[in-house]
């Protein structure tokens, strides 16, 4: 294969690398690190405080754009929004067009995608990498099918997404989706019982000692759950008196929660004293050590998930987890192997329950802890998902889509 000169288009909130980015972010450079040397390869984002226009960095090329009206339209009105929009898409596209790459990744932004075809023409290769659902739930039909029509090809997060997003709705650009899972670096998030010594010192230092810690880690959203699993830490504690939840997590990505979803869950779980500890937003860089004062992972999404990296790094970590049976969270977690899962997660009772289960057994918290890090090993890592990007990059170069098939984990490997 040829070597490539690729970009990784993101957002116009988007500043890498940052302590503060999100998942989005963080899997567009693991991509990139693992193709650099394979590839010529750059990302594109927004210029941050005190970052460089250019940098090379694991032999990436980071071009950052500078975002002339974004601090000044802040303060006008809807319209000026739109005008700082298209200015950040505009001088990317002046930007992506002067190096003239062979295909251009677009992270979570299908509507960048008509008007760098404009500027761009059909010379360059346009990838879709969806991260949440958006071509299906933001757009219209008529939308939705002029932007499939104008990408090469479309980037799942897992099977669940790619048939809910396209198969279902859009069965005419099926040919055009394929799968590639979120990963983790399983060097960073190593297995709890590697650092006991570790372990201890955390939890002494948080007033953990002799505690049983459930975890939530992501941000202070409703459709992540968190105000039923607060209301369901209400209905074990009595029976569980050591239990503590910990609440690692944001309304955003780089603030602390004050919208007023937050503050209502906020005050409900000061209501039950130092059961709960909220620590506040984290940056990426510092989640290991969270994970690793944890007994176990709670994420009960009541969303359809297109993924849920979190489980991932959670499961990393040799941690148990209790999720929720949505969107593409069971091609993560194994039922009642790597962990449980709840068929209604907006039933605290039922939240509780699952969590009582594992509260009452260490040997099958362990068990599963040790099966859920034995399967990020062996499915989620980001050499593997890179594999299988390459591939389709190759695919996407020749122009061959209608031989194209699926490259998953289960495929192609």
């Amino acid at each position: 294969m040829k070597k490539l000169k690729i970009i990784h288009l993101l957002s116009d909130k988007s500043i890498v690398p940052s302590p503060q980015q999100g998942a989005v972010q963080n899997v567009a450079t693991n991509l990139a690190d693992q193709l650099a040397g394979k590839h010529d390869t750059y990302i594109v984002s927004c210029l941050g405080k005190d970052q460089k226009q250019y940098e090379l960095i694991n032999g990436v090329h980071y071009l950052r754009v500078m975002h002339r009206l974004k601090g000044f339209y802040h303060y006008v009105n809807k319209l000026s929004f739109n005008a700082s929009y298209y200015e950040y898409l505009l001088t990317s596209a002046f930007v992506i067009k002067k190096l003239m790459p062979d295909i251009l990744i677009v992270h979570n932004r299908p509507d960048y995608v008509q008007l760098l075809r404009k500027h761009l023409g059909n010379a360059v290769k346009i990838i879709l990498h969806e991260h949440n659902h958006n071509i299906r739930d933001m757009f219209s039909e008529r939308k939705a099918r002029r932007i499939l029509d104008e990408t090469d090809l479309i980037i799942e997060l897992s099977e669940y997404s790619k048939n809910y997003d396209i198969t279902e709705k859009y069965s005419k650009y099926a040919g055009k989706a394929c799968v590639i899972n979120n990963a983790v670096d399983s060097m960073i998030f190593r297995p709890y019982w590697e650092s006991e010594n570790k372990r201890r010192q955390l939890r002494k230092e948080h007033g953990l000692e002799n505690k049983t810690v459930i975890l939530f880690a992501g941000a202070i959203r409703e459709r992540k759950g968190i105000h039923v699993l607060v209301d369901a830490m209400e209905k074990l504690i009595n029976d569980h008196s050591d239990t503590v939840l910990l609440i690692a997590g944001g309304s955003a990505q780089n603030t602390n929660a004050t919208d007023s979803f937050s503050k209502k869950v906020f005050k409900k779980a000061k209501q039950l004293g130092d059961k709960i500890k909220i620590l506040g937003f984290i940056p990426h860089s510092e989640m290991p050590d969270i994970y690793l004062m944890a007994d176990i992972f709670c994420a009960p999404s009541v969303w359809d998930e297109p993924f849920g990296l979190i489980l991932v790094e959670a499961m990393a970590t040799g941690l148990p987890v209790v999720s929720s049976k949505r969107g593409g969270i069971p091609e993560i977690v194994e039922d009642r192997k790597t962990g449980l899962l709840v068929e209604n997660p907006e039933d605290a009772i039922s939240l509780a329950d699952s969590l009582t289960t594992l509260l009452n057994d260490h040997k099958m918290r362990t068990s599963m802890g040790r099966k859920g890090r034995e399967r990020v090993e062996n499915n989620f890592s980001w050499k593997d998902s890179a594999q299988q990007l390459n591939k389709i990059l190759t695919i996407v170069e020749n122009k061959r889509l209608n031989k194209f098939r699926r490259f998953d984990r289960r495929v192609g490997n």
